[in-house]
């Protein structure tokens, strides 16, 4: 049987949270009563989006920005989440990109940009 409180007193941050996967396990820990942080880079209204399903679904949460290729962004993010709860319980590093070229069409610009997401991001 399915325990759908589980998570009703935990506080999960997820980066990457607007869409797809993170959009998928935000809803999920949200059937499960959790408290969502939803992170996003760009796209506000993607995220908010995610974060009416969390709801709809039985959890709650907060969106925020968070650009984990700037340490600036993790640490005013780190300080909302310090407003607001104090804490996080479960940490999702989901957020990611895939430029859609094959790797020899990177150039410098692009290869930094894809390290500082998918390596470092996961570091911060």
């Amino acid at each position: 049987m399915l325990n759908l409180s589980r998570f009703k007193e935990k506080v999960i941050l997820i980066s990457g949270a607007g869409r797809g996967i993170g959009r998928a396990t935000a809803v999920r820990f949200g059937e499960e009563g959790g408290f969502i942080f939803v992170g996003y880079r760009q796209n506000k209204e993607k995220a908010e989006e995610t974060l009416a399903l969390i709801k709809k679904a039985g959890g709650d949460g907060v969106v925020l920005v968070l650009d984990v290729s700037s340490p600036e962004s993790v640490a005013t993010c780190v300080e909302e989440i310090k407003k607001i709860k104090q804490k996080v319980d479960i940490l999702v590093n989901n957020a990611g990109i895939l430029p859609g070229k094959v790797l020899g069409e990177y150039d410098e610009d692009l290869l930094e940009k894809i390290l500082a997401v998918n390596e470092k991001g996961v570091y911060r």
